[in-house]
C-alpha cells in the first residue's frame, strides 16, 4: 500500500489532497464502533516482528483487528508503526492464531507520508465483505484515510483508498492496490478560501465494489461503479460509471480505468466498460 507508487499522481484534476471525506470514512467501523486491538494479539506481532514492546501509544501510530470471516479463531491485524521508514511508516498485516499467540501468515509494506498525508491512530480499518475471487479464495480490504490537513483555496481531494489482499499459506498478497474510493471537485469557488469571490459547490465521488460472474486467470472481475452527487442540492446529469478490472495472473490492473475514470469526470464520457 503506497510503498513504491503514489496514486494520487494520475488525478490530473485534483489540486490539493484534502480528503474531504475523510472523516465519515474513518467512523466506518465494526461494531462498538471501533476495530480494536488487543494488547495480546499486538504483543504477539511485535514478537513476530521482534519489535518489543508494539503498542499503541508507543511505536505503533494505527492500528485495526478483526476476525478472521473463514476462522474465528484468527485475527486479522493491520498496523502502521514506525519502523526506521524515512518519510513513512511501516506496515504489516497479519493473521493471529490467538490460541496459541502467534502469527501464521503475514505481508510487510510501507505507507509514504509528506505535507498532505500523516497517519494517525484512526487511519486505518479492515473490511471483510465476501470478496470470493475463485473457490477458497476470499480477499479482505484494508482502507487507508489519513489525517484532514488544512488547506486554503483548493479545488479537490480525496477520501479512503482500499486495497484488497488474499492469503496464500504463511503469506498475505496485496491483488488490488490503492483503489481510491472517493474524491471531490469544486465545481463552483474553491474551498477553504475566504477570498473567493463566489461560494464553493462541491460535486463529490463515490466509488464501489462488487463481484462479476466471469473470472479472468483464474480470478473473478472486479466491477467498479460510480456515481456523483453535488452539496447544493441540484441533481448530478452524469450517468453512473462502471468498469470491470481484470486479474492479469499477478494484480488487478487498474490503468484503463483509471484513464476513463478521469475522463468520466471531466465530463467526455458518459459510461465506460471493458471489454
Amino acid at each position: 500500500m503506497l510503498t513504491k507508487t503514489i496514486p494520487w499522481r494520475f488525478l490530473c484534476t485534483v489540486l490539493s489532497a484534502l480528503p474531504l471525506a475523510a472523516t465519515a470514512q474513518a467512523s466506518e467501523q465494526n461494531a462498538g464502533g471501533q476495530q480494536i486491538c488487543t494488547a495480546k494479539t499486538l504483543d504477539a506481532v511485535g514478537h513476530f516482528l521482534k519489535t518489543e514492546p508494539f503498542s499503541m501509544g508507543g511505536v505503533v501510530v494505527a492500528a485495526a483487528c478483526k476476525s478472521f470471516p473463514s476462522d474465528r479463531s484468527l485475527t486479522l491485524v493491520s498496523a502502521a508503526y514506525d519502523g526506521n521508514i524515512q518519510d513513512g511508516k511501516a506496515l504489516v498485516i497479519a493473521l493471529v492464531d490467538e490460541p496459541r499467540g502467534q502469527v501464521v501468515s503475514s505481508y510487510r509494506g510501507a505507507i509514504e507520508e509528506h505535507a498532505a498525508m500523516r497517519i494517525v491512530a484512526s487511519s486505518l480499518r479492515l473490511d471483510t465483505p465476501p470478496y470470493v475471487l475463485a473457490p477458497g479464495v476470499r480477499a479482505f480490504g484494508l482502507d487507508l484515510t489519513s489525517k484532514e490537513l488544512f488547506h486554503p483555496c483548493i479545488e479537490g481531494g480525496w477520501g479512503t483508498i482500499r486495497t484488497l489482499y488474499v492469503r496464500e499459506g504463511a503469506q498475505i498478497r496485496p491483488v488490488l492496490v490503492d483503489l481510491i474510493k472517493s474524491e471531490w471537485d469544486a465545481v463552483q469557488g474553491t474551498a477553504n478560501c475566504p477570498t473567493s469571490p463566489e461560494p464553493p459547490i462541491i460535486e463529490s465521488f463515490k466509488l464501489t465494489l462488487s463481484m462479476s460472474r466471469q473470472s479472468s486467470h483464474g480470478y473473478r472481475d472486479i466491477v467498479v461503479t460510480a456515481s456523483s452527487s453535488r452539496d447544493d442540492g441540484l441533481a448530478s446529469t452524469r450517468k453512473p460509471f462502471r468498469h470491470t478490472l481484470h486479474y492479469d495472473g499477478r494484480m488487478y490492473d487498474q490503468e484503463g480505468m483509471r484513464k476513463a475514470f478521469s475522463q468520466w469526470r471531466a465530463g467526455k464520457l458518459t459510461i465506460s466498460e471493458r471489454p
